[in-house]
C-alpha cells in the first residue's frame, strides 16, 4: 500500500490519477478501481474523498472552472477584440494543462444529468458563460462584433481548441509553441465569426 498522505494531498492525487486516465482511455476508461490500484491504496478508501466516479470528474471539472473564472477577471475591462485574444491564449494554456477537464467541459451537456445534484458546478459554468457573453455584448455596444448566438460561438471556440491540441498531443505532451499556434488559430477564427475589427486606441492587438 501506498504511504499514508494527508485527507487533501490524497484526494490530490486521485484527481491527478484520474485526469490521466481520462486522457489515455476516454471517460469510460476511468475506473475508481484502476485509480486505487494506481494510488496505492484499497478501493473503498477512495470514498473516504469522492463518494463516486461523478463526484470525482466534478472535482476535475471544477479546478478547471475555477482557473477559467480567474481568466475572465483578469481580462473584463479589456477592450472586446484584445479580450477574446487574451481570453483564447489562457483557455488554451489551461487546456493544454489540463486536457480531462476539455472533454468534461464539451460533454457537460451529457453529464448535467449526473452533475445536476452538484449546483455548484452549474453555477460556475452558468457564471462563465455569462463573462463570456459580456464580452460579446460589449463588442456589440462598441460596433466590433456583430450579433451572434453567444452560446454557439463559446462551443465554436472550445471544439477547434480541443480539436487541434488532441491533434497536437503525443505521448511527450504539447509543446509551447504548439500551444501558442493553436491559440492564435482560434483567436482568428472566432474573430473572424465576430467579424471583429480594431478597436480605435486600442494598440495592444
Amino acid at each position: 500500500m501506498n504511504q499514508r498522505l494527508p485527507s487533501a494531498e490524497r484526494s490530490k492525487e486521485l484527481i491527478e490519477i484520474a485526469k490521466a486516465l481520462f486522457v489515455d482511455f476516454g471517460p469510460e476508461g476511468v475506473k475508481l478501481r484502476e485509480i486505487a490500484r494506481q494510488a496505492g491504496v484499497s478501493a473503498p478508501s477512495v470514498y473516504n474523498h469522492f463518494a463516486s466516479l461523478e463526484d470525482l470528474l466534478a472535482a476535475i471539472l471544477e479546478e478547471h472552472l475555477d482557473d477559467l473564472l480567474e481568466v475572465y477577471a483578469a481580462i473584463s475591462t479589456l477592450p472586446p477584440e484584445r479580450a477574446v485574444r487574451e481570453l483564447c491564449k489562457e483557455h488554451t494554456m489551461l487546456l493544454a494543462e489540463n486536457p480531462a477537464a476539455a472533454h468534461l467541459l464539451m460533454a457537460h451537456q451529457q453529464l448535467k444529468a449526473k452533475l445536476g445534484p452538484l449546483r455548484h458546478i452549474a453555477e460556475k459554468i452558468s457564471a462563465l458563460n455569462t463573462a463570456e457573453a459580456a464580452i460579446f455584448k460589449s463588442g456589440e455596444s462598441q460596433g466590433v462584433f456583430q450579433e451572434v448566438d453567444f452560446h454557439d460561438v463559446t462551443l465554436a471556440r472550445l471544439g477547434m481548441t480541443t480539436t487541434i491540441l488532441s491533434a497536437h498531443r503525443t505521448n511527450s505532451g504539447i509543446v509551447q509553441d504548439q500551444v501558442a499556434t493553436t491559440a492564435e488559430t482560434v483567436s482568428a477564427f472566432v474573430l473572424k465569426i465576430l467579424k471583429a475589427t480594431r478597436v480605435a486606441g486600442d494598440t495592444h492587438q
